[in-house]
């Protein structure tokens, strides 16, 4: 993988994560059709979820490493 998308994916999942709720807001709001929510939260945990962890996984393995290195 390219190094813009490994730096960038944790980003990328989360925002793919919360517009998962656009057509429901679309749907529900703005056409007033009645729509389970199911299947928006499943993408919404799909991209959120990953994202979070990998996120927090970068930060921790960061701050692991310059611990080991005796940078502050």
């Amino acid at each position: 993988m390219s190094q813009f998308i490994l730096k960038h994916l944790p980003t990328i999942l989360i925002v793919q994560g919360v517009l998962a709720w656009l057509p429901l807001a679309y749907l529900k709001y703005m056409v007033h059709e009645e729509v389970s929510v199911m299947p928006f939260l499943i993408w919404h945990l799909l991209g959120v979820v990953p994202g979070a962890w990998l996120a927090g996984r970068g930060f921790i393995v960061g701050r692991i490493k310059k611990a080991l290195k005796g940078e502050e």
